[in-house]
């Protein structure tokens, strides 16, 4: 299975693209976002134990029935119609980038 993964940046632009074209047209709209690219689950792990230098600990198991192959969004809408794009679209590039979010939220609360 991929997953789709964004930064933390890049998710909250979107959300004010979205409300700002909310108030001027008095319309709401769905849009994916993302990089139209997946990354498969292991990738994602391999990656996020290398930038955090942690362990994961998992557990395998087969496809639970229903489970897509891909799963990948199409952000096509939201280009077209408020100009935004990911600003990331290498994996180890966004998890740093959370990772780094996730240690500042943790200093900021300590």
């Amino acid at each position: 299975m991929h997953k789709r993964l964004y930064s933390c940046n890049g998710l909250a632009e979107a959300h004010l693209l979205a409300l700002e074209e909310l108030y001027k047209n008095q319309t709401t709209e769905i849009y994916n976002i993302g990089n139209n690219q997946g990354f498969s689950v292991n990738e994602i792990i391999k990656s996020v134990e290398e930038i955090t230098q942690k362990k994961i600990n998992i557990e395998r198991a087969g496809r639970r029935k229903g489970d897509p192959a891909l799963l990948v969004a199409d952000n096509q809408k939201i280009k077209s119609n408020l100009n935004w794009s990911a600003q990331y679209s290498d994996l180890k590039t966004i998890i740093f980038s959370a990772w780094q979010w996730e240690n500042t939220l943790l200093r900021l609360n300590n």
